[in-house]
């Protein structure tokens, strides 16, 4: 019989947000701040964080209405229009991403597993 638990282990964790802007950690980013967190979870053991990309921050679009119809999307702040990349094109923050591959680029030197939480 197979156990849903991988080695008979369970893996134990905790939520994170930085501690100098909790969950406005992707808009007010501080890697030294990220970095100075992980090194201190990591010398008490812990292995495993879950984190949240807050939608809103990642892909942070607006629709304009005409007529009341969607006539186009906007990217926030500024409605400034869609940049010409595959990420502008998708309406995703190519800033908000940088943040993210930093944060697991931190999360690797400290031999901290991720759970990306989606909501």
């Amino acid at each position: 019989m197979n156990s849903f638990l991988r080695d008979n282990r369970y893996i134990i964790g905790a939520n994170y947000w930085a501690f100098h802007a909790s969950i406005n950690m992707w808009s007010d980013w501080r890697a030294d701040i990220v970095e100075l967190d992980f090194h201190i979870l990591a010398s008490h053991g812990i292995k495993t964080l879950r984190i949240f990309p807050l939608w809103p921050v990642f892909q942070p679009l607006k629709a304009i209405y005409a007529n009341e119809i969607i006539y186009e999307y906007r990217m926030m702040p500024g409605e400034q229009p869609l940049p010409d990349t595959e990420a502008g094109r998708a309406g995703v923050s190519e800033e908000a991403c940088e943040h993210f591959e930093e944060l697991c680029r931190i999360e690797d030197k400290y031999g901290i597993k991720l759970i990306v939480a989606l909501g």
